[in-house]
């Protein structure tokens, strides 16, 4: 079974010998590939939907893979257990959900994390760092019109607070095709937020540290 760019992205960051679980499973296409490459011994997949469940339980039938891989109505994490889970991957919501997930489980810091969030990126990565988590890898993929990041993420541990353009660069590796047109698409979205702002004086300052990021982001990959 192949996958489009973003999943393949998210199942080259799980471990070998893992025991997935997926939020948002939606049709079960990930943990159907990680358990059948032989890269996960078992997975978990979640749905807060029913209809995606049902999806995904079919799909994992039609593989034969009912014994290997379970599926879980759940509103993000709080109806899974952790039991054996080591990695947990949520990919294709926003920033701002991902990290409710997160809040809401106390054991998720106790597993490797594969995120690939579809909004606000840098509100995510500031929130990993605030919270003892660090990134350990990240990299940008593109599918279609679309560039995509995915990053690794462990607890540490250590809580730090990172500037702002540390929040929008992330792990990214700068030299990278791809994390330059990833970054370049930020610098040009601050640039044009920005602009709109610059006509209202209670926004001028906010303008002028958009439009200063924006130039230390594109300074970043010439």
């Amino acid at each position: 079974m192949n996958l489009d760019p973003r999943l393949s992205a998210c199942a080259e960051l799980v471990d070998k010998n893992s025991v997935v679980c997926d939020i948002g499973t939606d049709h079960g296409y990930l943990p159907v590939f990680l358990v059948q490459q032989g890269k996960s011994k078992k997975a978990v997949a979640g749905d807060i939907g029913k209809a995606p469940l049902e999806s995904a339980k079919k799909h994992i039938k039609k593989y034969n893979l009912s014994d290997k891989i379970q599926t879980v109505l759940s509103d993000g994490l709080k109806d899974i257990e952790k039991n054996d889970i080591t990695h947990i991957v949520i990919a294709g919501m926003g920033g701002e959900t991902i990290i409710d997930i997160l809040s809401s489980c106390n054991w998720a810091r106790d597993c490797i994390l594969v995120l690939q969030p579809m909004t606000k990126p840098e509100m995510l990565r500031m929130w990993l760092y605030e919270n003892g988590y660090k990134i350990n890898l990240e990299k940008a993929v593109s599918h279609e019109k679309f560039i995509y990041t995915v990053m690794k993420c462990s607890f540490s541990g250590n809580v730090k607070n990172i500037n702002l353009f540390e929040a929008f660069t992330g792990g990214l590796d700068l030299k990278d095709e791809n994390s330059k047109k990833y970054i370049l698409k930020k610098a040009k979205s601050l640039k044009k937020s920005a602009r709109g702002k610059l006509n209202s004086p209670l926004l001028v300052d906010k303008a002028k540290e958009d439009l200063k990021l924006s130039e230390e982001l594109l300074d970043a990959i010439k």
